[in-house]
């Protein structure tokens, strides 16, 4: 079994206990970048935009993206795929959790 196979052991890669602080603070800053983008391609196109996150993880992006209605309004579809089975597992119950499968999926891909 692969490394990230494992539901559990990919649960822990994303915990936030585990991860350094400059990780956690690249991840913010890329988060700000993001909404800052979508909100820049979206007023551009005068519509929603489209988004494909390759290497969901563990939906950590559509999972804030959500929270802020100015920003997921502008959001037409966000499709994430990922190569571990775990990940897409993962992303797949965050995405029925909070309620988002209308815009969001996770599938797993396997470019190899």
């Amino acid at each position: 079994m692969a490394m990230y196979d494992n539901e559990k052991t990919v649960r822990a890669s994303f915990d936030l206990n585990y991860i350094s602080e400059y990780l956690i603070q690249a991840q913010w800053a890329e988060f700000v970048e993001l909404k800052k983008t979508i909100h820049e391609i979206s007023e551009r196109k005068k519509s929603p935009v489209t988004i494909l996150d390759i290497g969901i993880g563990n939906a950590r992006i559509p999972s804030h993206l959500c929270g802020i209605k100015e920003i997921w309004e502008r959001v037409a579809s966000y499709d994430g795929t990922d190569n571990a089975i775990a990940c897409v597992e993962i992303s797949n119950k965050e995405i029925e959790r909070l309620k988002i499968g209308d815009k969001v999926s996770a599938t797993f891909f396997d470019a190899a």
